[in-house]
């Protein structure tokens, strides 16, 4: 549970951030060819990103917001390679597997418009502490499961990070 503090300043950063990005608009309305890179590097099992990802991120989508912005979403936001070549995430070893499964998404589906949803599905249910139900995700979106889960079973997952 967030304390009044850190949610007062996590509306704060989200805030700043899109009166940032209002900004950018008004000022480039003249030319807006580029859009604004963003990379959110972010923990699957972290609850102030899936509170994140689950109550601000989707605002860019219905705001329009998108259009001007290139986002990409890095599911290893705080994992250690370590010297073994295995991988040592804050929130433990589910977390670690989590990073895989939405990198593979990632991977599947380059997309944002296509992979979005899966990650929004995913860190909904870690945001309602319901994290091992991840695969129902498939189902509720009509999604093809094989292709993340061979990714996990090859060991794509760990390629396709921002780790590699």
């Amino acid at each position: 549970m967030l304390s009044k503090m850190e949610f007062s300043f996590q509306k704060n950063v989200v805030s700043y951030f899109l009166v940032c990005l209002l900004c950018f608009t008004q000022f480039s309305s003249i030319s807006c060819e580029k859009k604004v890179s963003l990379t959110l590097y972010y923990e699957s099992l972290c609850p102030y990103c899936s509170n994140f990802i689950v109550n601000y991120l989707p605002k860019i989508f219905k705001n329009g917001m998108i259009d001007i912005v290139d986002l990409k979403l890095v599911p290893w936001g705080n994992t250690k390679l370590q010297p073994d070549n295995t991988f040592k995430c804050q929130h433990g070893k589910a977390e670690c597997f989590l990073d895989i499964v939405e990198a593979c998404a990632i991977d599947a589906w380059p997309d944002l418009n296509e992979h979005f949803p899966f990650i929004y599905c995913v860190e909904s249910l870690v945001y309602h502490k319901n994290y091992t139900q991840w695969e129902t995700c498939f189902e509720k979106l009509n999604l093809k499961k094989k292709l993340v889960t061979d990714c996990v079973l090859s060991g794509r997952g760990k390629e396709v990070s921002s780790l590699d």
